[in-house]
C-alpha cells in the first residue's frame, strides 16, 4: 500500500497496537463509532467486536 502525501496518510498496521487503541476507547456495546481515514481497515473489525454500530470512511478512492 503506497501513503499519498496529498492525503496526509499515516498506515497503521500493528494489531497489537489497534487492540490498545480500542481498549482505551473504553466502547460500549451502545456506542455508535465513526472512524475517519479508515485506511486498511486493521480496526474495523475490533472496533465491531465492541460498538453497536460501525461508520467508516476514507477519502481515498483506493481503499474505499
Amino acid at each position: 500500500m503506497i501513503k499519498r502525501k496529498l492525503l496526509g496518510q499515516h498506515f497503521l498496521n500493528s494489531k497489537s497496537i489497534a487492540e490498545l487503541i480500542v481498549n482505551e476507547a473504553k466502547i460500549s456495546k451502545d456506542d455508535v463509532v465513526f472512524e475517519l481515514g479508515t485506511g486498511p481497515g486493521i480496526l474495523i473489525p475490533l472496533l465491531c467486536e465492541k460498538a453497536k454500530t460501525v461508520i467508516s470512511v476514507d477519502a481515498d478512492e483506493q481503499l474505499t
